[in-house]
């Protein structure tokens, strides 16, 4: 009995027990389950900590390595120039240049004998210092050359060894290029000169009067002295001490200076005299330039002659022409006798060509040769327009059998309206043997080429 009441104060303290146990879990649990989702929610947005993540943005030491742009060590890498430390020693290995310096000295010496000389291009005076006031102790030929020892300061004068060959003697001879010439004077010492002449020295009263002297003509020459009428020649002169200088020849005088030259074409042999005075004075030098008549020419073809019988065409040769039929449209080759040219001559009779009237229109004319073209032989003629024509050609001549293959010796371009005759000279000697010469005119415009005329063309012998 007494277990059955013990078990049964168990029982009723248990379900008292779980009664309040019940009672009181009950509200915790319904209070728990409410607040939980809260506390569970709020965390995921409160972790921010992803955003302030930041350190990636922060990173920043990427942009900060600017180690590479300091890394200036390379452009200062200069070692790289100082490297040349391993070619120079390399002169070390140039021992063979020591070798060579020592062949070059033994032949270098040659040069030096060269002696400094001067030769006279033409007759000068030979005197006792430089310059017109020392007196004259000799002269050099033309042609004769002698050992230059000085220059004087003012670079005008040479010092000579004079006598010519002796040991210790000296005399100045003129620098000036047309008197003489000198080779291996640079290295030529300067010459003090020697004390002024003692005669001028004595009485200083006298001076005045005395020391004028008659001018001096240094030189008087000629490119050359015999010449071929209608040739040119030359005169050359030089002189001091002149008030006045003149020139005098064919019955006239002209005033000139020094030095001087003229260039003249004496008809016949004349006289030249270069005429110097002062108060002194008066000096004179003469020449004689000799004129002789031009050797007689053998005319081997004169084609104003000819003409008739040449082989006229135009357009390059495809259309033939009929001498002396005028053909305004194909163009035409005739006689003009007496006719009045651009420069308002008259010669006895020319030739015209009259061009083909067509864009470059042209005439050629080709005549046969009685003989064949030697060396030496030359054609000779003038061009130009009959007075009253218009418009602008080319004159040619060429030689050759066929106007294809023709070799064109002389163009002379001409105006009709410039008033000038032009003149034609060529040596034939380059196209020897040839047995044609050709003639032509080429118009630069349609119609242009009207009273173009060849006078007096031929070839000499």
């Amino acid at each position: 009995m007494i277990k059955r009441r013990q078990w049964r104060w168990i029982l009723a303290w248990l379900v008292l027990g779980g009664l309040i146990c019940s009672s009181t879990y009950a509200p915790t649990i319904a209070q728990s389950a409410t607040p939980s989702p809260t506390p569970t929610v709020t965390p995921y947005p409160t972790y921010t900590p992803y955003p302030t993540y930041t350190p990636y943005p922060t990173y920043t030491p990427y942009p900060t390595y600017t180690q590479y742009p300091t890394n200036t060590p390379y452009p200062t890498y200069t070692p790289y120039p100082t490297y040349t430390v391993y070619f120079t020693p390399t002169p070390s290995a140039t021992a063979t240049p020591s070798a060579t310096p020592t062949a070059t000295p033994t032949d270098t010496p040659t040069p030096t004998p060269a002696l400094p000389l001067v030769t006279a291009l033409v007759d000068v005076n030979v005197r006792s210092g430089p310059g017109v006031d020392y007196p004259r102790i000799g002269a050099l030929l033309k042609g004769e050359t002698a050992q230059v020892t000085g220059r004087s300061p003012d670079m005008l004068w040479w010092q000579i060894v004079y006598p010519i060959g002796s040991a210790q003697g000296r005399g100045w001879v003129s620098a000036r290029p047309q008197y003489t010439s000198a080779v291996n004077v640079e290295n030529v010492p300067m010459v003090l000169p020697p004390p002024p002449p003692p005669t001028a020295t004595p009485t200083p009263t006298h001076t005045s009067t005395p020391q004028l002297e008659p001018p001096i003509i240094f030189s008087f020459w000629a490119d050359r002295y015999t010449i071929t009428r209608g040739e040119k020649v030359t005169l050359y002169w030089d002189l001091a001490n002149a008030e006045a200088a003149y020139l005098r020849y064919d019955d006239k005088e002209r005033g000139v200076v020094a030095p001087g030259s003229i260039t003249l074409s004496p008809k016949e042999t004349t006289l030249y005299t270069l005429r110097a005075y002062n108060a002194a004075g008066e000096t004179i030098r003469q020449l004689i330039v000799t004129v002789v008549p031009p050797a007689p020419t053998e005319v081997v073809l004169d084609l104003i002659s000819a003409a008739p019988l040449a082989s006229w065409t135009s357009n390059l040769g495809s259309t033939a022409l009929a001498w002396g039929v005028l053909d305004e449209i194909l163009g035409y080759a005739i006689w003009r006798d007496n006719p009045e040219l651009e420069d308002g001559s008259r010669p006895t009779r020319v030739l015209e060509t009259r061009p083909r009237a067509a864009p470059n229109g042209d005439i050629a004319g080709q005549f046969w040769l009685p003989q064949p073209i030697r060396p030496g032989d030359r054609f000779r003629a003038q061009v130009g327009f009959l007075a009253g024509s218009i418009g602008n050609v080319r004159f040619v001549v060429a030689t050759g059998d066929s106007l294809a293959t023709a070799t064109i010796m002389s163009t002379v371009a001409d105006n009709a309206r410039d008033g000038i005759l032009r003149t034609i000279d060529i040596d034939l000697s380059r196209v020897a043997d040839s047995n044609f010469i050709w003639i032509g005119v080429l118009a630069d415009e349609p119609g242009g080429g009207k009273g173009a005329v060849w006078i007096n063309a031929r070839i000499e012998r």
